[in-house]
């Protein structure tokens, strides 16, 4: 049954609107989220050649490809040896890799005509009947190579490989040649060293179908390898662009949300007296209940049929600005769950926030609400209200984020400026009070007007401030990360690695560098080693809790040794090596001592060649992978591996105009490899540059749900000011003076909300840098200016338009209203 009197939907349209704009933020984000998020990874991925990877020494069974193909993917296969070929009848150790036609299912190859010409990019790899050759081998160019039993022609040199840097120290020359052409070498036969992969690519949850279905039926020596555990130098970026994308769908949709409790809070306000009168008159509170119920259910269901449009149409925009930046068009989503996530967080915030403050109105007694008086019941459930807010917060965050610990800072940080704020500003408006002296009436009655809580100013101050807060905190996180990546990867960035130097050759290679001009790091030596026991227990019999770690035991370890801690290293737990002391000494990364539940003083066992050596763990380090420098799992003290067969790499920037020299330098030290990785820097600064393009986004939503929140929370007080006015002016006040109280009103709330979002925000975004990003924070005395003077100028602007509409009403019609 309706009730005669109550309010319609019409009468909730600002909580409407917030519930719209939550509700299109989380749709458009998830939705435009997704999409850039399988780009990235599906650029990312062409760095693997494919999206998936099955590695093998033994042939694969027919089934994998065939399960691939049946569900809609791409399938390629290569095959990597290790053999060797004459050059003036001196052998040469080189890498052999045999691929298909379909290789590679990402990124392209690059293959030129000589050394420093012009790269050419190519879907696809050598024709049947030639092959590829590493710069290394320039010499065979334009020659008959022979493979095995198989004469082939060195047609182009291989410039630029997707999937080559899972090994990049320990490459042999590259040659690049047709699988259909690998049997006619004779090179594989029964107890050949021969390496396997199959490679899968397509749609994402196809990919997804594919890995749960492999998984189960893997044999021993067969592993699945994806971008996390092929490519350590690209893990942390796309961690921290992802972590950044959640955090800022969170933060926008805290906005947001602030919005639809300031519109339920007024809404609660003005139906208080309604729903009094009626429960005077003896309505029950179940009808109440029920009706409330509906209104907000009928507003959930608009919200969400407006919402989703809004947020399904906002994505193309963004979609036609980035296409252009992408080189590709974003990819499509084909799956209702953004949709369903934004339904459900819409619903979760209108009712956490809504339904708490109606419920109060409701279950307080009509004399308590005619007398404006407030009981220990009132208090206890406005603590409901509290409770359930934070509540709903929470859960959304969970949602949204899919990370607790992040979820929890971040909730924390809302409710911890959300309690602060207001009671800081009471304290600064009570000091300016008694600071104030009496005979400036307009000052004091300001102040007045200002710690008078049922006006609003606090609601209109504390809500702005958080919508303010999320925004620099946007800013500020965004420019920090942005910056540490580009500290990251500078201009100067060393773009090529020099490897297999035997150690005579060092001091020529350097000195030959030097005498060029050209920018080089330090050379490191390299040995290769097989761990086989910690703590004296062979790592094949060890039970290890991450389910990678028996693949890293069979991993090839480069054991160097450096007397400096090397450049973006840093130890976490021990002292560095000392290099005053003979004793044997081991440095190991974090991430392999987690993996492999390795402590300090453990006793690590290494094989190398016939030779056996063994050390304590002295330090556990991080080591900052995607820098492009040379990296290392493990270092030891110079005592323990000088005397073992090892060669050297370095690193170098070799700029345009100084190419012409690389020629001469391979003449003159003919061991020596070079191995390009402009290619591979490129593409990891396009991601960077294309995520921070894509975070432009989440600010602009940011920006127009804080003026929701500066509506609402003016809206919220109009009528008051309107009343108050009409009285002061009925009272002989001149309309001029109240004008200029009104906007310094608001001058004054900018400043103080400018202030303190500036305070919250730097400390906000130190925290979350350090803790959740693992990067440096500046103070930066700018965020403070652009604080205040923003907050400042927005707050005026809208205190002068919310002044005109106030004073251009007569008293009169406002008092008999």
């Amino acid at each position: 049954m309706k009730i005669s009197g109550l309010p319609v939907i019409q009468s909730y349209w600002l909580m409407l609107i917030a519930t719209v704009i939550t509700i299109a933020i989380v749709n458009a984000s998830q939705l435009i989220t997704q999409r850039i998020s399988l780009l990235l990874d599906r650029q990312a991925s062409e760095l693997l050649a494919a999206d998936l990877v099955v590695i093998s020494n033994r042939p694969f069974s027919d089934d994998y490809a065939q399960r691939a193909r049946s569900i809609g993917l791409q399938v390629s296969t290569t095959t990597s040896l290790t053999t060797a070929i004459f050059i003036n009848d001196d052998a040469q150790l080189v890498e052999l890799k045999a691929v298909d036609q379909n290789y590679p299912l990402r990124g392209q190859l690059e293959r030129a005509a000589e050394l420093v010409g012009n790269r050419i990019k190519v879907d696809r790899g050598p024709a049947a009947g030639e092959v590829w050759l590493d710069s290394k081998l320039l010499v065979l160019l334009g020659e008959t190579v022979t493979l095995g039993s198989l004469p082939l022609r060195a047609s182009w040199l291989l410039s630029y490989e997707p999937d080559r840097g899972g090994t990049l120290f320990n490459l042999a020359p590259r040659i690049l040649m047709n699988l259909e052409d690998l049997p006619g070498t004779g090179l594989v036969i029964a107890g050949s060293r021969v390496q396997y992969r199959l490679l899968f690519a397509g749609e994402q949850d196809r990919i997804a179908e594919l890995t749960a279905w492999l998984r189960p039926r893997l044999a021993e020596a067969e592993r699945i390898q994806n971008l996390e555990n092929a490519r350590p130098e690209m893990r942390q970026a796309l961690e921290r662009t992802r972590k950044f994308f959640a955090l800022s769908i969170v933060l926008t949709l805290v906005i947001a949300m602030v919005a639809i409790a300031i519109t339920a809070r007024y809404t609660a306000s003005q139906e208080a007296p309604k729903v009094a009168m009626l429960r005077a008159f003896g309505i029950s509170q179940s009808r109440l209940y029920r009706f409330y119920a509906w209104q907000l259910g009928k507003i959930w269901i608009i919200a969400t049929i407006i919402g989703i449009g809004v947020g399904w149409f906002s994505q193309f925009p963004l979609q036609w600005a980035l296409d252009g930046w992408f080189g590709k068009s974003l990819p499509q989503v084909y799956t209702v769950r953004p949709y369903l996530i934004a339904a459900i967080v819409g619903f979760i915030s209108l009712v956490g926030f809504s339904l708490p403050y109606l419920v109060n109105v409701i279950a307080t007694p009509p004399m308590q609400v005619f007398r404006h008086i407030s009981d220990a019941r009132s208090m206890r459930r406005n603590l409901l209200v509290f409770g359930v807010a934070i509540a709903s917060v929470f859960l959304v965050l969970v949602i949204l984020m899919q990370n607790s610990t992040l979820a929890i800072a971040t909730l924390a940080i809302v409710l911890l400026v959300a309690l602060l704020l207001p009671l800081i500003f009471q304290m600064i408006i009570k000091l300016l009070l008694s600071t104030t002296k009496r005979r400036f009436w307009i000052r004091q009655y300001l102040l007045s007007r200002l710690k008078t809580s049922a006006r609003g100013a606090m609601f209109v101050m504390s809500g702005f401030s958080l919508a303010l807060l999320a925004i620099l905190l946007i800013v500020v996180v965004k420019n920090e990360l942005l910056d540490s990546w580009q500290t990251q990867l500078p201009d100067d960035t060393p773009n090529y690695f020099l490897i297999n130097i035997p150690t005579g050759n060092v001091s020529g290679i350097k000195q030959f560098l030097h005498d060029r001009d050209v920018s080089s790091s330090a050379a490191y030596p390299l040995v290769r080693a097989r761990m086989t026991h910690i703590n004296g227990q062979v790592v094949d019999t060890i039970e290890f809790d991450d389910p990678r770690a028996h693949h890293l035991t069979q991993h090839t370890f480069n054991l160097s040794h450096a007397e400096d801690l090397p450049d973006d290293n840093a130890v976490i737990d021990g002292e560095w090596i000392d290099s005053s002391d003979t004793g044997a000494q081991l440095s190991v990364e974090q991430g392999l001592a987690q993996k492999l539940q390795i402590n300090l003083g453990d006793i690590l066992s290494f094989t190398v060649g016939s030779e056996v050596i063994e050390a304590p763990v002295t330090n556990i380090r991080s080591v900052l992978w995607e820098n492009f420098k040379p990296n290392f799992y493990i270092i030891t003290n110079r005592q323990l591996i000088e005397d073992l067969p090892q060669t050297w790499l370095l690193s170098a920037l070799i700029k345009d105009d100084q190419k012409s020299d690389l020629k001469q330098l391979l003449s003159r030290f003919p061991a020596l490899t070079l191995l390009d990785i402009t290619e591979l820097m490129a593409r990891m600064r396009g991601i960077v540059d294309r995520a921070s393009i894509a975070l432009e986004f989440f600010f602009i939503f940011a920006v127009a749900s804080a003026f929701i929140v500066l509506l609402a929370a003016i809206q919220t007080g109009k009528r008051e000011r309107q009343m108050e006015s009409s009285l002061l002016r009925a009272m002989s006040a001149k309309t001029s003076q109240l004008y200029r109280i009104n906007v310094l009103e608001f001058t004054l709330m900018g400043s103080l909300v400018g202030l303190f979002s500036a305070l919250f925000a730097s400390l906000s975004a130190w925290f979350i840098s350090v803790y959740f990003f693992d990067i440096n924070y500046q103070f930066s005395p700018a965020l403070w200016g652009y604080s205040l003077l923003s907050a400042s100028l927005i707050l005026t602007i809208a205190g002068t338009l919310v002044s005109r509409k106030v004073y251009n009403i007569s008293p009169m019609k406002i008092l008999r209203s």
